[in-house]
């Protein structure tokens, strides 16, 4: 019974060392692909989900070193386990840092952007949301799609001059068919949009 409970101890720290390793590679991921989540009217951006998942990694690989090392002293584990272990906690530490730093790299160059939430929605779980930039005369934006759990993903971007924000200065429309939405985006006069318009399916 006692040697059951040792290998349970020891096993744990194990499962919480992959653990964090799995959530710092979502939190690449999801900065990566430009993954969003959209709940109550607001967008938290890609780069905000990538910190909340490496500060849950972060979280997870101090209180798997520390069941290790309590686990450790009950069952007198040998240096050799011992270094073992903490090889395995430190690549894990280097990576839920590692995915910090794209997460903060992200956040840094997308403080211009602002995001909004589309009206109408499609129904059900259907929106749309859409992030916006500007710098000096250049403009420019990304569609999402979003839906079930709130979830989106990218599935159109545009440019525009002059820092034109077509979705902040409401000069758009969006309509939806059959679980189809169309996004058009209208340019101020010397200020194109392009592409305007934008076609995507409910996910």
């Amino acid at each position: 019974m006692h040697a059951s409970t040792q290998r349970s101890s020891a096993a744990r720290p194990g499962w919480a060392v992959a653990t964090s390793l799995v959530l710092s590679a979502l939190s690449v991921a999801a900065v990566l692909l430009g993954i969003v989540i959209v709940g109550g009217g607001r967008v938290l951006p890609s780069w905000a989900i990538g910190g909340i998942l490496v500060a849950i990694a972060l979280t997870v690989i101090g209180a798997g070193a520390l069941v290790r090392r309590r686990g450790a002293r009950r069952s007198g584990a040998d240096r050799a386990r011992a270094r073992r272990s903490t090889a395995w906690v430190a690549a894990s530490l280097v990576c839920a840092v590692a995915g910090g730093l794209v997460s903060a790299s992200a956040w840094f160059i997308d403080r211009p952007s602002t995001y909004t939430v589309l009206s109408p929605t499609g129904g059900g779980t259907c929106q749309v949301a859409v992030r916006e930039s500007s710098f000096v005369f250049a403009g420019g934006g990304d569609v999402y799609a979003v839906g079930t759990g709130g979830v989106g993903r990218v599935v159109g971007s545009w440019t525009a001059d002059d820092g034109h924000r077509p979705v902040a200065s409401g000069t758009y429309a969006l309509r939806w068919h059959s679980g189809r939405a169309t996004l058009e985006l209208f340019s101020d006069p010397g200020n194109p949009v392009w592409p305007a318009t934008h076609e995507f399916a409910c996910p």
